[in-house]
């Protein structure tokens, strides 16, 4: 497998700059060659979670950053978002209310 060097930006956490994070994660995947389906769901998964990060792990903290790096691997993307939010445990989370994606769209 391929890997580039990592594309990375760094941002802080303002809902208002959630069209960044996009638009350099949509510029990412055009520049890996991957198709407008694939970098609509990749974008799309990226902006759920970057505004899920600013708004519960970095709850009234705007001036904390908020790290985004992307590889391109042979076969696709793989995406990073780092935070300094305490850690989310799924397990808390009721079975009932937890929704399985059938493919992995993003790497831990």
């Amino acid at each position: 497998m391929t890997v580039s060097p990592p594309f990375a930006l760094s941002l802080p956490s303002e809902l208002r700059l959630l069209p960044m994070a996009r638009r350099f994660v949509e510029s990412v995947c055009q520049a890996g060659g991957l198709d407008q389906a694939a970098t609509n769901a990749v974008v799309l998964a990226v902006n759920e979670a970057t505004g899920n990060v600013i708004r519960h792990a970095h709850r009234d903290r705007p001036t904390t950053p908020l790290h985004i790096e992307c590889r391109l691997l042979a076969d696709g993307i793989d995406v990073r978002i780092i935070d300094e939010g305490p850690p989310f445990d799924l397990n808390t989370v009721p079975q009932r209310m937890v929704k399985r994606c059938p493919r992995k769209l993003v790497s831990s």
